[in-house]
């Protein structure tokens, strides 16, 4: 017993809110596990995170050791605790622990982000969102993400909850778009592997003919680089606008025709509603700045002039 007393001491002390009995035992008992959890499961720094009791909670994260993760009985992390409880300043300083799991979730499948969502902590809420690596949608067991648990409860702690959420999902889908937008247009310009950029137009919210702040599309992009197999891929794609221009009035014929890439031109006037005559603002054709006569030869064999 008397080997488990000062780890009994710690969590009685973190249970009282005592900070200075918490200091005093780990500064005095070299090799306390910090760790240690009492017959229900409970670590101290969960007991003093659940309680709300901020000084403790320093306390225990600077001793050596210290697990800011480590599970209670039925899987809860402190920081789980801090934010179901409410306490933002406890949940505040968890979150600038060195390796904390921000979306850790209890057995249930319940992460800190959808236990304060439940329980209307607006400002636990607006501190987790601010966490770098929070994941906004994750469910629970039950298929309840943090917005669906925002709305069912709404009648009881109102809007604010909801409008965060909703601020954060939008968020999370711009930088997702952004970076699927970026994907495209490296895989459409640069790179060699088809089934990539099938995989990319998959993904929910691509629009195949956006374009960048130059007016490039995908599909110009790829018939500038002559890539034929990614063009075949781009012209698959429901949607697509084969004679979409750029900034210069420059289309994706224009482009594979003034370049040379044969192959590229072949597959693109073999797409439903080309415009084979059509011109960049400047008034230039793909027949007036064909780069060789085997283009020149299949624009004209589809009517160009």
């Amino acid at each position: 017993m008397a080997a488990h007393a000062p780890g009994m001491e710690l969590i009685l002390a973190a249970q009282g809110g005592d900070a200075d009995t918490v200091k005093r035992v780990l500064e005095g008992t070299p090799g306390i596990d910090a760790n240690e959890a009492d017959e229900e499961g409970r670590t101290a720094l969960g007991i003093a995170s659940e309680e709300g009791h901020t000084a403790v909670v320093r306390a225990l994260l600077a001793a050596p050791g210290v697990d800011v993760n480590k599970v209670q009985g039925l899987g809860e992390t402190p920081l789980l605790w801090a934010s179901l409880r409410g306490h933002a300043e406890v949940v505040q300083v968890l979150l600038a622990a060195p390796g904390v799991d921000v979306n850790k979730a209890a057995h249930d499948g319940c992460t800190p982000l959808l236990g304060a969502s439940i329980a209307g902590r607006a400002e636990v809420v607006r501190a987790l969102l601010a966490a770098s690596r929070i994941d906004v949608t994750k469910a629970d067991a039950n298929g309840r993400t943090p917005m669906s648990a925002a709305r069912d409860h709404a009648k009881f702690h109102g809007q604010a909850i909801m409008g965060m959420l909703r601020e954060a999902e939008e968020r999370v889908r711009l930088r997702a778009h952004a970076e699927t937008k970026r994907k495209l247009e490296l895989a459409t310009e640069e790179g060699e592997e088809v089934d990539e950029v099938v995989r990319l137009l998959a993904t929910p919210g691509v629009d195949i003919n956006e374009a960048n702040k130059r007016g490039e599309t995908y599909l110009f992009l790829a018939s500038c680089s002559g890539r034929a197999n990614v063009v075949r891929a781009l012209l698959a794609a429901p949607g697509i606008d084969p004679n979409k221009a750029q900034m210069y009035g420059e289309t994706p014929l224009y482009s594979a025709s003034s370049r040379g890439h044969t192959e590229v031109v072949q597959v693109l006037l073999a797409a439903p509603g080309i415009d084979v005559n059509k011109a960049t603002d400047l008034g230039g054709t793909p027949l007036h700045w064909a780069r060789n006569d085997a283009i020149k030869d299949l624009l004209l064999a589809a009517g160009a002039r």
